[in-house]
């Protein structure tokens, strides 16, 4: 007989994960360790190109840089927080500022961060699945 686990709110269901860093390096090796976790990645390289992807399509997950070249983290996060569809979206701030002021209910990571870190606080296993 199979038991039920109660949904955590700390995990991530593996669905799409939409990475938005404008620094390629960053951006392939996190996008190549959630995939192979399963996950459906995504990625954009600007703010703008978030917000168009967002225009269509919900994630599971978000990874948002703060800095960025184009358009800032902050206002991709000023984005998502007034549109009701997007609101409640799980986001990880990932930045290489010391302390930045991120509302409560986004997670943060700050750069450079481990993949075994990032992976841990998504709820991802740490082990490709079989």
């Amino acid at each position: 007989m199979a038991t039920a686990v109660p949904p955590s709110t700390n995990v991530i269901p593996r669905g799409r994960v939409l990475i938005v860093d404008d620094d390629d390096v960053v951006r392939a090796t996190t996008a190549a360790a959630l995939t192979r976790r399963g996950f459906d990645v995504v990625q954009v390289s600007s703010g703008a190109e978030a917000l168009g992807y967002l225009s269509r399509d919900a994630p599971a997950l978000m990874l948002l840089d703060l800095n960025m070249d184009d358009m800032t983290g902050w206002e991709v996060l000023s984005h998502i927080q007034r549109d009701p569809r997007l609101r409640d979206m799980k986001t990880i701030v990932v930045s290489g500022e010391q302390s930045p002021q991120i509302p409560r209910r986004f997670g943060y990571m700050r750069k450079p961060f481990r993949l075994d870190a990032l992976l841990e606080m998504i709820g991802a296993q740490t082990t490709p699945e079989t």
